[in-house]
């Protein structure tokens, strides 16, 4: 090597970094690159000179690895068991496909799709003239919401089902459900009469009534209102006429409103939808003073039809609260008897009718 004698250091590390930069680069170890097999599988030179191979699977699912022979100078790395395994666990995976037709479904699914792709590429679209030609359809309009009518009548449906299941429970629960042994008997027929119910249920049955009121309107309120002493006298001082004609509501006309100027002509009418003037309307549960005042009256006079005239005897409810009440609350309670009603397992009180009338049961 030649040999300078440099008496400026600069200069000296000049002529360093200029050899350095001249002298030749190490030899970089290249990493080994896979060489494709003519079977498909990829064959690895380790720096050692051993031969690796990885397994290629086609999609026929037949395994395209074949132990290639050792190249010069190259020994074939023998497989451990988990690579054995694999090959068991791959073969019949394979097998079950085969069985399966998996793989035949799935190149006819593939054939069909592309067929339809096809097909529907090919389609020639026809550009609609503008002759004759429809304007587009106007976007519908939106929803309309419901008649507040119909919020506020099912509103009242569900509290006075619910006014009515409390008055049930709260007479000693007779409108539960029966015992199961009760429930279950085939030999018990689906409805029972009055008297049946009340034996079944160990009630001491009360008066049986006929169907009929026989009474006229309460005699504090003939006076204080000036009625007719009797129906016939109060219908015919008051017009008198057809009661087909003169004794219904007319077409279109609210019925609530024609019972109120019916009050002098036909009271049952009046007093089935209105208090008495003056008297404050009571809603919701019957107190036990209200039943027992029921009873009395229905002892009395009879109870089953004209519940406006009979309303007019018990302060602060109408007709068809007394009709309500003697249906769910005193004829399953057994306070009154009735053939015009039948009882059901669940305790429901349930209008057939007279006997040998038509729509009884």
């Amino acid at each position: 090597a030649e040999t300078r004698m440099m008496t400026n250091p600069a200069d000296a590390t000049q002529v360093d970094i200029a050899e350095k930069e001249n002298a030749p680069s190490p030899a970089v170890k290249a990493s080994p690159k896979p060489a494709a097999n003519v079977d498909g599988s990829s064959k690895f030179v380790n720096v050692d000179g051993k031969v690796k191979h990885r397994r290629v699977v086609k999609a026929d699912g037949v395994d395209a690895m074949t132990h290639a022979a050792a190249t010069v100078g190259a020994e074939q790395e023998p497989m451990n068991d988990y690579e054995r395994q694999r090959d068991e666990r791959i073969r019949r995976n394979n097998e079950r496909l085969r069985a399966l037709k998996v793989l035949d479904t799935a190149k006819a699914l593939e054939i069909s799709a592309d067929a339809a792709s096809n097909a529907a590429s090919n389609v020639v679209k026809r550009t609609p003239s503008s002759r004759g030609s429809r304007k587009p359809k106007a976007p519908p309009p939106p929803p309309r919401a419901k008649s507040r009518r119909l919020a506020v009548a099912a509103n009242a449906d569900a509290a006075l089902a619910a006014k009515l299941q409390a008055a049930e429970d709260s007479h000693g629960g007779l409108i539960d459900s029966l015992d199961d042994s009760y429930d279950d008997d085939d030999a018990t027929p689906a409805h029972l009469t009055c008297e049946e119910w009340c034996e079944k249920r160990g009630i001491v049955p009360g008066p049986k009534m006929d169907g009929r009121f026989r009474g006229w309107v309460a005699p504090d309120l003939v006076e204080s209102l000036g009625l007719a002493s009797s129906a016939a006298e109060a219908w015919e001082s008051n017009g008198g006429g057809s009661f087909a004609k003169a004794g219904k509501a007319g077409k279109g006309e609210n019925a609530k409103e024609f019972a109120r100027k019916m009050i002098k002509k036909n009271p049952n009418c009046y007093f089935y939808r209105h208090n008495a003037p003056g008297q404050d309307a009571w809603h919701g549960d019957w107190a036990e003073d209200e039943i027992e005042r029921f009873v009395e009256v229905a002892k009395e006079h009879g109870c089953g039809d004209k519940w406006g005239l009979f309303a007019s005897y018990i302060p602060h409810r109408v007709g068809y609260q007394c009709s309500a009440a003697y249906r769910h609350v005193i004829i399953p309670r057994g306070l009154l008897l009735d053939d015009q009603f039948v009882m059901s397992r669940s305790g429901e009180a349930i209008y057939v009718g007279k006997k040998g009338s038509k729509g009884s049961a």
